[in-house]
């Protein structure tokens, strides 16, 4: 699995990356990081569905309330955000994240926790266990049955990235 912190204007980017390593699971950080404080959700929603076409990537639901204003975010100004990546994705790749200890800066873990668990009530109950992070794992192990995953290595790439069995200088200048 490849962790990969982005933002919104890296997305094609990543598109291309991904496209270039379909057998590596990929795992998008903090939505990545839509312009939530100025709530411009294009072309980054449509960027978004169009990465989560790619069954090999999974979306962490993190970061939202330091990329809002973190004195004065609310639940329904996150919210389309967390709609557009759990419609692309769907529970069953999306990942709930604290990004504890940053969060802090405009809420504590309680307050973000019951705002993905209030979003996630809708959900069935196996889905909202795979948001929370109950099945998460599998459904991570789960992408790369039937395949030899790339190794990870502990090694640092370009950028400070993992480096990547496969991934070489212009993935990771691409990403960076």
């Amino acid at each position: 699995m490849c962790s990969v912190a982005l933002t919104a204007l890296q997305l094609e980017e990543a598109i291309a990356l991904v496209d270039r390593h379909p057998e590596q699971v990929f795992v998008v950080d903090h939505l990545a990081k839509p312009r939530i404080r100025e709530l411009v959700t294009e072309p980054w929603a449509r960027l978004m569905r169009e990465l989560a076409r790619r069954p090999n990537v999974h979306c962490k639901v993190s970061g939202m309330v330091t990329e809002a204003d973190p004195s004065t975010w609310t639940d329904a100004q996150l919210r389309p955000y967390f709609d557009t990546v759990l419609d692309a994705f769907g529970a069953e790749r999306l990942m709930f994240g604290s990004d504890w200890p940053v969060c802090l800066l405009g809420a504590g873990f309680g307050r973000w926790r019951g705002v993905v668990t209030d979003w996630c009530g809708a959900l069935s109950a196996g889905e909202r266990s795979e948001v929370a992070g109950g099945d998460g794992a599998a459904g991570l192990r789960s992408a790369r049955v039937g395949r030899q995953p790339p190794v990870a290595s502990w090694r640092r790439g370009p950028g400070r990235l993992p480096q990547v069995a496969g991934m070489n200088a212009v993935d990771y200048a691409n990403i960076a």
